[in-house]
């Protein structure tokens, strides 16, 4: 069957460092004003509407589910060379519905939106835009993936202060007034123009190496299991983190200025765990970098447990949580395409993405439901749990013989 495009993967700086910088100012656009808002304006809706925790933390839920269940889907889209399409076209669709937010009475109108959002993030995000890089650059694809995600680990440095500072000087509708501005007016141009390969550069149809794998031979293996879980585990324990750090920092008493400064360091801590992994990817692994992150996570419970006595273990929440995150998320798309091969990168890591991101998706529910039987309290032991899981997960799939295909 004909191709509607042709694969740029052996073309290495196809789109160049201009391009790749465009498309990270433009994923920390999307991600501040799509994903952290709502936790930036959680307070803000539960005092005006009434809603419960979990009636609320639903909307994000439904989101990140819809998201996760149409990623195989854009995937092979990607795979088949329509990223250039994709991008943009679900970054627009996203400005739009963030618009509409601010005109919902009801919940039922309030989970539909979100809903809806949940197909532009599956278009726009982290996932497709690394299956654009990786369709693009192969297995030389990790520069261009730490530079996205070193702007764009900024996300929530934008999200939290400035959506406060709008909520509280104006009203949280003008927040994502603001936030819809910027998506649909300067994050679509930044997609457009940074999915735009550069002239006359050669292109290459890229041939399968017989280690690549195809999505159902993939699906076949057990690590294809072990490596969603262990990345499910950490999108889990950074979801409940991030969506119930500034009611915990209430409870404990932690003034609200405070509480808003620490949470809005965990973006920067991302950036600088990004930072770290490129100064020593030529003496540690990837791999070894990620089991140190797991520690983090368990370091980064046990201060909040211990937080409640020593105010100065808050401090540390958000190097240690900002840094684990940051570094994972440049070793999901590295550590997948090492196991199963760049070929068909997009569809292989789409699916798996159905349970990573349903660790986000279920991230606000669980925590919420956590709180309602047990408290504040219940929200540190469920990191611990997570933390576990995801570390024990990550052994079992990085240490398995790697097979060829057949």
């Amino acid at each position: 069957m004909h191709q509607p495009a042709k694969n740029y993967q052996n073309s290495t700086d196809n789109i160049g460092q201009k391009q790749t910088w465009l498309l990270a100012f433009a994923q920390t656009i999307v991600w501040a004003g799509m994903f952290y808002s709502f936790p930036a304006l959680f307070t803000f809706w539960e005092a005006e509407f009434g809603w419960s925790k979990i009636e609320l933390a639903l909307a994000l839920t439904l989101a990140l589910i819809v998201s996760a269940l149409l990623a195989p889907i854009i995937g092979r889209l990607i795979d088949r060379g329509y990223g250039r399409i994709v991008l943009p076209a679900s970054a627009g669709f996203g400005a739009i519905l963030v618009a509409c937010l601010p005109f919902v009475e009801t919940h039922i109108s309030f989970l539909a939106i979100w809903s809806l959002i949940g197909l532009s993030m599956a278009g726009c995000f982290y996932e497709p835009c690394f299956a654009f890089v990786v369709y693009l650059h192969g297995q030389k694809a990790k520069p261009a993936i730490t530079r996205i995600t070193l702007v764009a680990g900024f996300a929530s440095t934008l999200s939290f202060p400035l959506n406060h500072f709008l909520a509280t000087a104006y009203d949280w509708r003008v927040s994502l007034w603001t936030f819809s501005f910027l998506i649909a007016f300067i994050a679509v141009p930044l997609f457009w123009l940074g999915t735009r390969s550069q002239p006359n550069t050669a292109t290459v149809p890229v041939r399968s190496k017989p280690t690549d794998l195809r999505l159902w031979q993939a699906m076949r293996r057990p690590e294809f299991w072990f490596i969603a879980i262990a990345f499910a585990a950490i999108t889990l324990n950074h979801g409940i983190l991030i969506n119930f750090f500034l009611p915990l920092m209430d409870v404990r008493k932690v003034p609200a200025e405070t509480a808003l400064l620490l949470i809005s360091l965990i973006g920067p801590m991302q950036v600088i765990g990004r930072l770290t992994i490129t100064l020593v990817e030529h003496r540690v692994s990837i791999k070894v970098s990620a089991m140190i992150c797991y520690a983090f996570l368990l370091l980064s419970a046990a201060c909040l447990i211990s937080g409640e006595f020593i105010f100065g273990a808050f401090l540390l929440i958000p190097f240690l949580q900002g840094t684990a995150a940051g570094v994972m998320t440049i070793a999901r798309p590295v550590v997948t395409a090492s196991l199963f091969g760049p070929s068909n990168f997009g569809a292989i890591s789409g699916a798996s993405a159905i349970i990573v991101t349903t660790g986000y998706a279920l991230a606000p529910l669980v925590g919420g439901f956590l709180w309602t039987i047990g408290g504040a309290d219940a929200i540190p032991i469920a990191l611990i749990g997570t933390a576990l899981l995801g570390a024990t997960a990550f052994v079992l799939a990085i240490t398995r013989p790697k097979e060829n295909a057949s």
